[in-house]
């Protein structure tokens, strides 16, 4: 996949969430939510990373994976090209709790070593990857009643030995 291929701007950050119940597709290709808690571009700005623009592409691949995890809500990632977030939830989980919980590990992040300290900080890496480019989410509901939601990013961070910013 080509950087610039199918994207379009993130426009105060738009996200489109395709919701799913079971297997039944409710809404499917629209976007049905907007995240209105930290913008991605704002996060990025605080560490030098470049903005970021919503790829279809990605949201595709995102809802594909979502849909399939509806299934049994699973914590697995998809094992795509890709960099991917996942989160899971017994209640509603919204885009904005979503990406909280994933920049709520920043202090674990020890910029000086460039590895996490006292807890989990993967997840808040790849949030600010300054190579990444662009993302797409979706997030699905599970035959369980918990809430899944998956972000792709590309190109993927948190290579070995690569500082996030």
């Amino acid at each position: 996949m080509e950087a610039n291929q199918t994207m379009e701007p993130l426009a105060m950050e738009l996200w489109r969430f395709v919701e799913f119940v079971g297997d039944e597709k409710l809404a499917v290709g629209r976007k049905i939510g907007i995240w209105e808690y930290g913008k991605w571009e704002i996060l990025n700005k605080q560490v030098g990373a470049p903005p970021v623009k919503w790829n279809t592409t990605l949201a595709d691949f995102a809802e594909s994976y979502a849909t399939k995890r509806s299934a049994d809500c699973a914590a697995q990632h998809s094992q795509g090209s890709y960099g991917e977030n996942i989160a899971m939830a017994s209640a509603e989980l919204s885009p904005a709790d979503s990406v909280k919980l994933w920049m709520d590990e920043k202090k674990y992040y020890d910029q000086a070593s460039n590895s996490c300290t006292g807890g989990e900080c993967h997840h808040y890496t790849q949030v600010v990857w300054r190579d990444t480019t662009s993302i797409g989410c979706a997030r699905a509901t599970c035959k369980t009643g918990w809430m899944f939601v998956t972000c792709n990013y590309y190109p993927p961070g948190n290579y070995v030995g690569e500082r996030p910013y």
